[in-house]
């Protein structure tokens, strides 16, 4: 994150322009425009990595077959 709060700081400043900063961290203007905007949204919070994991999965069993399996399973075991 070090990072992220270098190449703000720099933009901040307003010395360099975001193709520069481009240029010099070597990442593209894109995720430069990306952390600039997390960073004015939501401060140096904004500039963490953010969880992968998807919010949900689609071939997760639902919480009803779930539970009536364990069910199952507690009256007949093994």
């Amino acid at each position: 994150m070090s990072e992220r709060v270098r190449l703000i700081n720099d933009y901040v400043s307003g010395d360099f322009g975001v193709s520069e900063l481009s240029m010099e961290y070597e990442v593209s203007r894109k995720t430069i425009y990306k952390w600039i905007g997390r960073y004015e949204s939501d401060g140096w919070e904004g500039l963490k990595d953010l969880s992968r994991a998807p919010l949900r999965y689609l071939n997760a069993t639902s919480v009803e077959a779930e539970r009536a399996i364990l069910e199952l399973k507690a009256r007949k075991p093994f």
